[in-house]
């Protein structure tokens, strides 16, 4: 998988909860299975720490995928959402999902 392959974009209003997430069954190796996950967000507006504003809840790993709840946000604010897989082969992936949260 490339790159670009790794970067999401999506839509919420800010009172929705959606989940959200990231199959890499493209990165995994036969047998290969993710063991943990690591997710963040950030403001692309400032830069600043957004993961308590709109992750809701652990994540969950789902055979090769990786899902997050998301919820809140702010009218017109982007944010960034970094998933980052590793395996039982040591391996780490990584995939952004950038939200925009817009009042409709």
């Amino acid at each position: 998988m490339s790159i670009e392959q790794r970067k999401f974009s999506l839509e919420k209003q800010p009172a929705e909860k959606l989940t959200i997430g990231t199959d890499f069954e493209n990165d995994l190796g036969i047998g290969e299975a993710i063991t943990s996950a690591e997710i963040s967000a950030i403001d692309l507006n400032d830069g600043s720490d957004a993961g308590s504003l709109i992750l809701d809840g652990t994540y969950s790993i789902n055979s090769s995928q990786v899902l997050q709840k998301v919820k809140a946000g702010a009218d017109g604010r982007r944010y960034q959402i970094t998933m980052r897989a590793a395996t039982d082969a040591a391996h780490v992936f990584e995939a952004d999902i950038v939200m925009t949260v817009c009042e409709l």
